[in-house]
């Protein structure tokens, strides 16, 4: 028999409640759990003030902190109360003797032959005073929180859908266009890296017809790192309002609106796993976050985008290039010590003739001192977008995008196969 029950006896009027073993590595795997659920919002937020990117990750550290903190405290709260009743089992419980004289499912009674199994049972202590269970008032179990709580991500779900079918969503209301990239500038030596490289870019309105060309220096949706006059970039703004536009490279926009509905029906999931995880044990989280990391890895994007980049580079030029200014951001961690985080600005020519200025994050060593440094670029002859100082570097940088992935398949079914086999 899974787990042992409590009863308080006949005098306190209270129901047998069944307590799950929950054993040390088991209780690990929880808590571990519920700390990681508690902190993905702060770290997607504080990876988007890092980084820059305020569609995607930002996105995704709002809706983890409002969503997933919470499952993350009551799944910490309930297996904190769950080894309080082990604890108090192994202490004072009393080995008895139960008797199954009948099992039902739904409204269909099977009548079965007596079946006896063993369980220990021991008082439970009332918790909450007249709120307890037994103590005269109303307590909301960790079940019923639960049920609570799938109210808000199904009805942001509903609302999303709800308006992506509508097409009401702002990405479905609003223009896109191409534009082109008629200026580049350059970021001043010890600027922050965020707003990116300073260009002009010129789009033509489809309602007007009129030609707007406007400056972008980060404040208009997606930075631009990889910079020539001529580039070709996506373009949105609000009807009738161009001088509103965004720039749309790197950020997981799209045009049907339904990106939104797509993180929340992935958080109820994963609070489906939870929920599974409090009623029915620890097994669900392995058979469940085991399922859920196999659907990541099988339909992540990262070993195609390697393999691409690998074929792109694989017919790279090499060209002369020139550090012509290193931004610089300082950060400082919870303890209050300071980051600082340095990135050179390169530019090259093609062998085409165009000029083209990147801001490199990686793969240039001592970027802090780097500034008019000369060094040897390589580029792919199709894309100068894509580009890298060390090839032999960027390659082994996908081998491990690879792996991962691989790895995070091996991992995800193995805690499904440890999960179905535990039930």
């Amino acid at each position: 028999m899974n787990g042992a029950f409590e009863t308080a006896g006949d005098a306190s009027g209270r129901e047998p409640t069944q307590t799950s073993r929950i054993g040390p590595c088991g209780a690990l795997f929880l808590y571990s759990l519920a700390a990681g659920l508690c902190l993905s919002g702060p770290v997607l937020l504080t990876l988007a003030g890092f980084t820059g990117s305020a569609a995607g990750l930002l996105l995704a550290g709002v809706l983890c902190t409002v969503l997933c903190a919470p499952l993350g405290v009551i799944l910490w709260a309930n297996t904190d109360n769950e080894r309080e009743d082990n604890r108090r089992l192994d202490t004072v419980g009393v080995a008895a003797t139960a008797e199954i004289t009948e099992l039902t499912d739904g409204s269909r009674p099977w009548s079965t032959r007596p079946t006896t199994c063993s369980a220990s049972i021991s008082e439970r202590p009332e918790r909450n005073g007249p709120n307890s269970p037994g103590g005269g008032g109303t307590w909301m179990g960790v079940d019923d929180v639960l049920r609570l709580w799938w109210v808000l991500p199904t009805g942001l779900a509903l609302l999303g859908y709800g308006l992506a079918l509508a097409g009401l969503t702002p990405a479905q209301r609003a223009v896109w266009v191409k534009g082109r990239i008629v200026e580049v500038g350059q970021p001043a030596h010890g600027a922050s890296k965020h707003p990116g490289i300073p260009v002009t870019i010129a789009f033509r309105d489809p309602a007007t017809g009129k030609e707007f060309v406007l400056s972008n220096v980060g404040k208009h949706g997606d930075s631009v790192e990889e910079a020539w006059v001529g580039r070709e970039v996506e373009v949105r703004h609000p009807r009738g309002r161009p001088h509103l536009f965004r720039v749309v490279l790197h950020s997981p926009e799209d045009k049907n609106g339904r990106y939104g509905p797509y993180c929340t029906v992935i958080l109820l999931l994963i609070g489906l796993v939870i929920h599974a995880t409090v009623l029915w044990g620890y097994p669900w989280a392995l058979l469940g976050f085991g399922a859920l990391v196999t659907a990541f890895a099988a339909l992540s994007p990262d070993i195609r985008t390697a393999r691409a980049r690998d074929a792109l580079l694989a017919e790279a030029i090499a060209v002369p290039a020139r550090v012509v200014a290193v931004t610089k951001d300082v950060y400082t961690d919870g303890e209050g010590d300071e980051i600082i985080n340095h990135a050179p600005v390169v530019t090259f020519t093609t062998v085409e003739g165009t000029e083209v200025t990147v801001l490199s994050r990686d793969g240039i060593p001592d970027p802090s001192k780097s500034l008019g440094r000369r060094l040897t670029l390589h580029y792919a002859p199709s894309d100068p977008a894509v580009y890298t100082p060390d090839l032999a570097a960027d390659r082994r940088a996908n081998q491990r995008a690879v792996g991962t992935i691989i790895i995070l398949l091996f991992a995800g079914t193995a805690a499904v196969v440890t999960g179905a086999i535990l039930l």
